[in-house]
């Protein structure tokens, strides 16, 4: 009998084991080396989105590898654009809020205290001093929550700056997908 196989349950286990296995090889591959796939997956998706643009484009009989070029240079040079004109608006826009911070804070507590005095002299002395150690705790829930935003955005700022590398692989890998 030289022409047996396994039987059909120890085949499909060990054909499950295959793939539980390399499932996770692939998942490990992705989270050791995600930094470094950064650039091209942007490249495939920007490839992806752009590859109708160059399509349509290629019906002008120009060469499909300079047209890759010239759309990516457009795709990149639009996002540059967007950049310089957004960027100095939301460094305005911050610097203001930085500067009336102090007076919108003062605003909301004259503004929010007189009701909640009210709503104090309405409630029974025990849920008044309950209402007022919620509202503390609110308070702090706010500023860890502020904190915790500016701490994300300062995060958000290094990796803007890391993404040099991706500005500099992410088209080279477009143009090279979109050529093919």
């Amino acid at each position: 009998m030289t022409g047996m196989s396994a039987p059909a349950p120890i085949r499909g286990r060990t054909q499950a084991i295959f793939w539980i296995g390399f499932v996770a090889l692939v998942v490990a591959f992705v989270y050791l080396f995600k930094g470094i796939l950064l650039p091209f997956v942007a490249g495939m998706a920007i490839a992806y989105a752009l590859d109708p643009v160059v399509d349509r484009l290629e019906r002008t009989r120009i060469p499909r590898a300079a047209l890759s070029v010239l759309v990516i240079a457009g795709f990149f040079g639009l996002g540059v654009a967007a950049i310089v004109l957004v960027v100095p608006a939301l460094y305005g826009q911050l610097l203001h809020l930085i500067n009336t911070a102090p007076d919108l804070v003062a605003w909301l507590r004259e503004t929010l205290l007189p009701g909640l005095e009210r709503l104090q002299g309405q409630l029974p002395a025990g849920d008044a001093q309950d209402l007022g150690s919620v509202a503390k705790s609110y308070a702090g829930d706010a500023a860890q929550w502020m904190a915790g935003l500016l701490g994300r955005v300062w995060t958000g700022g290094l990796a803007v700056v890391s993404l040099v590398s991706p500005v500099v692989v992410a088209p080279v890998g477009a143009v090279y997908l979109l050529k093919a």
